[in-house]
């Protein structure tokens, strides 16, 4: 771990894949497992395995795409002191701060696939905008971005064997309000002659046409912060946007995935 960082903010692996049930919920949810929950087999007692087993198995990768984008929520969550409650996967953004929605996404260099001569080693982040999933009714409503602000986040170690993504030192960290997004899309736009054009996927050059700089863990919540105030001084005087702001009730798709390269 990096010396700069805050140590008495950061936790072991063991919670990221567990959060006890006490904290997730005043009512705890039987469904709800930590990592030393035991597989059983009917009435057998004897265990043959436990949920930590499982998880060993299945999602301690930190190089696949999905996982490392389910990671970096939880970094960012855990920045912003937000995991005392556990991660809802369907909701239209992924976490809540100072009353702002924020969207978390991911990329890396390192893949857990072999690379070809042909892969691009460019990490890239979706902005696609959506419609919203809500139950029983599946997607619905208007395509749009859904967040107030987007944290974009890098794993920027090149060499696999020195990929460390529980090493905090080697992640950056892009905090942009999604004003800007809607700008730079409207600028492109205009450019182009396109009415129809839509900003899809941004890269890392894209931040320099953005004038963002990248910060590290350490300076994560400030800069979330900084782009909160940034919003809502721009939505003071476009109340318009202000609406839903505080949207709770949807959920993404069950086919959606974090974004990640």
């Amino acid at each position: 771990m990096n010396g700069e960082e805050n140590p008495e903010l950061l936790h072991s692996v063991s919670d990221y894949a567990e959060i006890p049930n006490t904290e997730m919920n005043a009512k705890p949810e039987r469904w709800r497992v930590d990592t030393q929950t035991k597989i059983r087999s009917g009435d057998d007692p004897t265990p043959l395995g436990t949920i930590g087993d499982f998880w060993r198995w299945s999602a301690s990768d930190l190089r696949e795409n999905t996982l490392r984008g389910i990671f970096a929520e939880y970094l960012v969550a855990l920045k912003l002191g937000l995991t005392d409650k556990p991660r809802i996967e369907w909701e239209p953004y992924d976490l809540v701060f100072e009353d702002k929605k924020i969207e978390v996404k991911s990329s890396g260099y390192v893949q857990a696939w072999p690379k070809t001569k042909e892969d691009k080693n460019s990490p890239s982040w979706s902005v696609r905008p959506t419609k919203k999933w809500r139950d029983g009714k599946g997607w619905i409503g208007e395509r749009k971005r859904r967040a107030d602000v987007y944290v974009f986040c890098l794993e920027q170690e090149r060499e696999p064997n020195k990929y460390e993504a529980t090493d905090l030192s080697q992640w950056q960290f892009w905090v942009i309000p999604i004003e800007r997004l809607d700008t730079l899309e409207r600028a492109r736009r205009d450019k182009n002659a396109k009415p129809s054009y839509t900003l899809e996927s941004i890269s890392k050059a894209t931040f320099a046409e953005l004038k963002s700089k990248p910060v590290r863990f350490g300076d994560l919540r400030d800069e979330v912060s900084r782009a909160i105030n940034a919003a809502s001084a721009q939505n003071r005087g476009n109340p318009a946007r202000c609406k839903g702001t505080k949207h709770h009730s949807d959920a993404h798709s069950p086919a959606s995935t974090p974004s990640a390269a």
